[in-house]
């Protein structure tokens, strides 16, 4: 089967980030210092990768010289996205110009790993009717143009400039309407989401390399009452002014409903947004990583905004992570377990990028959600190098007869034969809505530090989804996790004082965000 996948030297690379848009809708207020926390915050997340999006602008010399530093590749689109351009000569003439100019400046960055000609134009064309309504002759003139400009003055430029980088006509080759988009070259699936598709099509259409895909959320509340103040309600005119899609928050009620009872107020349908973004979106990356080597490449849409809107962002335009950013983070380290249960039996696959053979601990462990252990199965595996294997099989349907599966979480640990975390799963049988999960079983205090402050958390049950937010501007150490029993530490580092340290921080989880 066609291949499309990046290898470095020699060595095959799963490309694990997202899609980088405009940093500001006013290019020259990008400062460095937000350039490189955008581009930090991608490192710190495990990506190598980050696509810029044909539809924004070329990058500042600044940002390439960044990705260089950190170790990020960049997918360069030419800056032609969601149409069809004109043939004339003098139009022709300015593209040549473009092009050269901005591979001879851009192609200098070790960084640069692919230039892409444009965005979604050639499926545009071929499958969104674009060509509904034109007559014959000017059928004929756009799509002389498109071959001009995309598969002669472009790939010219990158062969004679582009030091040796590849060039890719279209992102995506094909679209999924047609089935070709499933074996060869990259693909864009917005089934989830346009469709309002379930989120197991990511699992049931793993392409050879995923470099589109994405879900909204809305951001922080702290993000929202910029724009709109302090009356905030899901169709208060300033948030549906900064709702850029016109079925958004039709949408997300749609998908939150799937999968959890209805919210109990404004800030926890908020929240619950981005819990469907993460959870969605996170099974997309779980289901494409896992297909390895099939597939060779997540990049979700979208990684920033270059506005305070509700967005398909990961994050916000103050740099505000979302729960996805730490979903993204987590499951795109080297190792990661991709478990579910289905039909009593739980299955889980181990992917690694590790260049070398491991030994490791799996640990199965089931509870009841008030957070008692009532089974659990180890077993010492060898992990082999750069692979996707299936690493347990496990019959669990006397637990589910005896305890009920509405009573019951599942927890994969992975830990290095000294005994060490190396990843982390929480697995249910039952949708979140019909989980018994217990209220009022999660507590914390806050102490300040020197770099901040330590939340201690104590969980009493199982609470998943746990999710910290504040006001103040800083760094946590982790967030949007789940727990069993017992105490978590997580650090805010932060120089910001808080005025109120007992309001300073809160905590969401599935269940208290449910009526």
């Amino acid at each position: 089967l066609p291949i499309f996948y990046f290898k470095i030297n020699d060595r095959p690379l799963f490309a694990k980030g997202a899609n980088y848009v405009p940093a500001d809708v006013f290019p020259e207020q990008v400062t460095p210092e937000k350039t490189l926390s955008l581009l930090s915050d991608a490192k710190r997340s495990n990506f190598n990768m980050l696509r810029v999006w044909g539809g924004g602008i070329y990058e500042s010399d600044h940002f390439y010289e960044i990705c260089d530093s950190l170790g990020l590749l960049v997918w360069q689109d030419f800056m032609f996205a969601c149409a069809m351009y004109p043939g004339d000569e003098s139009f022709l003439q300015n593209v040549e110009i473009e092009a050269e100019e901005n591979v001879k400046k851009i192609s200098q960055h070790p960084s640069i790993a692919l230039w892409c000609g444009n965005n979604e134009n050639s499926e545009g064309w071929e499958r969104w009717g674009w060509k509904e309504g034109q007559s014959p002759a000017n059928k004929d003139y756009l799509e002389k143009a498109y071959t001009k400009v995309f598969n002669e003055i472009l790939p010219t430029a990158v062969k004679n400039w582009g030091k040796n980088v590849p060039y890719w006509e279209s992102s995506p080759k094909f679209g999924r309407g047609d089935i070709r988009h499933r074996f060869e070259g990259d693909a864009h699936y917005w089934g989830v989401w346009h469709d309002a598709e379930d989120f197991s099509k990511y699992e049931e259409k793993v392409p050879r390399f995923m470099s589109e895909f994405g879900f909204q959320s809305y951001p922080e509340i702290s993000t929202l009452r910029y724009f709109s103040g302090m009356d905030l309600d899901q169709n208060e005119i300033s948030i549906l002014a900064h709702q850029k899609h016109d079925r958004g928050n039709e949408l997300l009620s749609i998908y939150i409903s799937r999968d959890f009872r209805p919210a109990k107020d404004f800030e926890s349908f908020v929240y619950l947004s981005q819990v469907v973004q993460a959870e969605g979106i996170g099974r997309g990356i779980a289901a494409h990583r896992s297909a390895m080597p099939f597939c060779m490449g997540s990049l979700y849409w979208q990684f920033n905004d270059c506005w305070p809107a509700i967005s398909w962002s990961s994050i916000d335009y103050f740099g505000r992570w979302k729960a996805l950013q730490y979903k993204a983070k987590s499951l795109f380290q080297q190792t990661i377990i991709n478990a579910k249960v289905q039909n009593n039996k739980l299955t889980a696959m181990l992917v690694t990028e590790n260049e070398n053979e491991q030994n490791m601990e799996l640990e199965i462990s089931s509870f009841t959600l008030d957070g008692k252990e009532v089974a659990k199965t180890s077993k010492s595996i060898v992990v082999k190098p750069f692979s996707s294997t299936e690493i347990i099989n496990l019959d669990v349907k006397d637990q589910i007869e005896k305890y009920g599966s509405k009573n019951l979480c599942f927890v994969s640990r992975l830990k290095t034969s000294q005994g060490k975390l190396v990843f982390e799963d929480f697995d249910f049988a039952e949708s979140p809505k019909d989980l018994n999960l217990m209220k009022d079983k999660l507590s914390f205090t806050v102490k300040e530090i020197k770099e901040g402050y330590i939340i201690t958390i104590q969980s009493d049950a199982i609470n998943p989804g746990i999710l910290i937010s504040t006001d103040l501007k800083g760094t946590f150490s982790e967030n949007y996790f789940s727990m069993s029993t017992g105490t978590k530490e997580v650090y805010y580092y932060t120089t910001e004082p808080a005025k109120d340290l007992n309001k300073a921080f809160k905590i969401m989880t599935w269940v208290n965000a449910m009526e």
